[in-house]
Formats: structure tokens, C-alpha cells, sequence
């Protein structure tokens, strides 16, 4: 199904989608990237040349998960 909107009708919903992404909790926002991506069109690509600081914010953050999991937000409660 393929919908129609007009100009105005399309700024209104940008500005609608503005105001909730800036209002999404940071943990939650990350989580939306691969989607918003996807729906933009692009290219969703796997970093391979994380920089040393990355690969230790992932690794902690893999700690963090593995002690206490309930303080995460699945993606499917996200999306």
C-alpha cells in the first residue's frame, strides 16, 4: 500500500518525528539506528575498524549486560 501525502502533510509529519526522536532516552535512540536507516535507504554496515576505546565501551557495556540484563531495552520493546 502506498501512501499520498501532500507537502504541508509531510512537514507535519517530519516535525512529528522530530519531536519524538528528541524526546527518546538516549539507550533507546541507539537502538533505533539500524531501523531508521533501513527505512532511509541505507546501507546498515558492521564497523570492523572500531578504535580501541570502542571495542573497550563494548566490552564493558558486555559486562554491564551479563550482571544485570533487566536494565537493558530489548530492540523489539523499542521498535
Amino acid at each position: 500500500m502506498r501512501v499520498l501525502l501532500l507537502p504541508k502533510a509531510i512537514k507535519s509529519l517530519q516535525q512529528e518525528l522530530h519531536a519524538l526522536i528528541d524526546v527518546i532516552p538516549e539507550g533507546k535512540l541507539v537502538a533505533l539506528l539500524p531501523s531508521l536507516s533501513t527505512l532511509a535507504g541505507d546501507v546498515f554496515a558492521i564497523e570492523t575498524d572500531l578504535t580501541a576505546e570502542e571495542k573497550k565501551e563494548i566490552a564493558e557495556c558486555e559486562a554491564e549486560y551479563k550482571v544485570a540484563p533487566e536494565t537493558f531495552t530489548p530492540l523489539c520493546e523499542v521498535l
